[in-house]
């Protein structure tokens, strides 16, 4: 009985191993197709960025805008909007 039960695990982990070999190259090829996608992904965002950088180089900073001399409002000595 115990033989009986021994062979059938046996038999059946035999089964699953195969299976697990059988699927890894689809696994690998997932991987590589996932790395690749994953890549082109990265290098758009850094072309967002790069083009975001280059946006923001048109407009003034906050520290620049602070400083921008505006007209005041006489009422109440706060700047115009």
């Amino acid at each position: 009985m115990l033989k009986s039960l021994l062979a059938k695990a046996l038999e059946q982990l035999a089964k699953e191993m195969a299976e697990i070999a059988n699927g890894m190259p689809n696994l690998q090829k997932e991987m590589k197709n996932f790395q690749t996608i994953m890549i082109n992904q990265n290098n758009k965002l850094e072309e967002i960025s790069q083009t975001l950088s280059r946006m923001a180089s048109f407009f003034p900073s906050q520290e620049d805008h602070a400083n921008f001399p505006m007209e005041t409002d006489k009422d109440n000595g706060t700047r115009k909007a």
